[in-house]
């Protein structure tokens, strides 16, 4: 199962310009925007070679996709089926209707989760990777505190706090399309309530050369 993470974490990446929902109007960091012009690093890129190596990922991906640790699984099935087959889970979090979250995650480097939502009676209600675009949208701004975030996505890649902004940021990494490497952020106030959310580059995946200062 490791095996599957790791080749999804080093496909061929491409990278596109931050994105973000915001109701923080006094935010100036929360950017919005849309794909940016390639790069002469990422143009150079996009040669024959290349292409075909995106191709061949895609097909890797398809068919790996029928071994993925989230499918397989039924409700109603008891929760042991689901510990048997990927292990203790790293994170478990109670749900107020007496059930739990199990949660396998490959952070703080890797850009997938898994969760299983189970019943009172240890019943397994739903299986799915939680990592990805759909997921973060339901992460209700002005509403959700950090607990909510802590149970549905686990615990955050990394943490930063912004004095000026007063905002307390929680940082998750994960692949979007299976394709672009992102970092989806949370941001605080200081009651520990969600106010706004932004997805920028990931950083650990960017192939631009640095510059060296002397």
């Amino acid at each position: 199962m490791r095996s599957f993470f790791n080749l999804l974490i080093n496909l061929l990446d491409f990278f596109r310009n931050p994105v973000a929902r915001n109701s923080d109007k006094d935010s100036t960091l929360v950017r919005r925007g849309g794909m940016t012009p390639l790069r002469g690093f990422e143009r150079g890129l996009l040669t024959k070679s290349a292409r075909c190596a995106v191709l061949t990922s895609s097909v890797t991906l398809s068919l790996l996709a029928c071994t993925a640790p989230w499918q397989n699984f039924q409700a109603g099935q008891d929760a042991s089926v689901v510990v048997a087959k990927l292990g203790q889970p790293h994170e478990i979090y109670p749900l107020p209707n007496g059930g739990k979250r199990l949660l396998w995650t490959t952070q703080p480097y890797g850009s997938f989760a898994t969760a299983a939502e189970i019943d009172a009676k240890g019943k397994i209600i739903y299986v799915k990777p939680i990592l990805t675009t759909q997921e973060f949208a339901q992460a209700e701004i002005n509403k959700w505190s950090k607990h909510d975030i802590l149970t549905h996505f686990g615990k955050p890649a990394q943490t930063t706090y912004f004095a000026r902004m007063q905002r307390e940021v929680w940082s998750y990494r994960y692949q979007e399309s299976h394709i672009y490497y992102l970092l989806y952020h949370f941001y605080f106030d200081k009651n520990g309530i969600l106010r706004s959310t932004q997805k920028t580059l990931d950083p650990l995946h960017d192939p631009t050369p640095k510059q060296k200062f002397f």
